[in-house]
């Protein structure tokens, strides 16, 4: 024998109308609960493009500050050139320089003007 439950549903107004109003909440719910997830995929999707950019903006920046480094590489050695060179102009507007750089690479002599080639000592050749 099957046991027959003593508890048996009112159909009254009361009943009817908690029943509508708990199916208008669980709709209510599912619908906030549709929003909600939609609205986390789409700050997940942000985020993710977000972060994307962040490592491109890194990427960038390290490429120019290598670029910087060079750059500044190449203009100490301009610098240092110019520095040269400045210098070879200012030595160049003396007469004495010129007269000095001009005997010693071209072997140029005066008129009456004897140079006498001596040959170089090694220290080291003593024995």
């Amino acid at each position: 024998m099957a046991k027959r439950s003593k508890i048996k549903v009112l159909n009254n107004a009361y009943f009817q109308q908690k029943k509508q109003e708990s199916a208008a909440n669980e709709r209510q719910s599912r619908g906030t609960r549709f929003r909600m997830g939609l609205l986390a995929v789409i700050v997940v999707i942000v985020t993710f493009f977000c972060g994307i950019r962040i490592v491109q903006a890194e990427v960038e920046t390290h490429q120019v500050n290598k670029q910087t480094a060079v750059a500044e590489r190449k203009l100490q050695r301009a610098k240092a050139r110019n520095a040269s060179l400045s210098q070879q102009v200012q030595q160049l507007s003396n007469n004495d320089y010129v007269q000095k750089v001009i005997r010693q690479r071209y072997n140029y002599t005066k008129k009456g003007e004897t140079v006498y080639n001596l040959p170089q000592t090694n220290v080291s050749d003593n024995n």
